[in-house]
């Protein structure tokens, strides 16, 4: 079955009945990966592995960096970022 929703386009099977409304708002709104005060990147995809990594790197610095995953672009969050 495809489902539409604005410009995003879901496949789904019986496996997901019922929860593909529930994903698709989830996937809307980005997350904070990671909580932080001096600095934030915004990222998706592999992006929020390396800004991970960096943000680890940077703790060490004494900084505390925020991650923000926007899981995908359309729609853009913008209310979290």
């Amino acid at each position: 079955m495809r489902h539409t929703t604005g410009s995003v386009e879901v496949i789904t099977g019986s496996m997901f009945s019922g929860k593909t409304d529930e994903l698709i708002r989830r996937l809307r709104r980005a997350r904070i990966a990671r909580p932080g005060t001096d600095a934030t990147i915004v990222t998706y995809g592999v992006g929020v592995h390396w800004a991970a990594e960096e943000a680890a790197y940077q703790q060490g610095q004494g900084r505390s960096i925020e991650i923000v995953d926007l899981r995908t672009l359309v729609p853009w969050d913008r209310e979290t970022v």
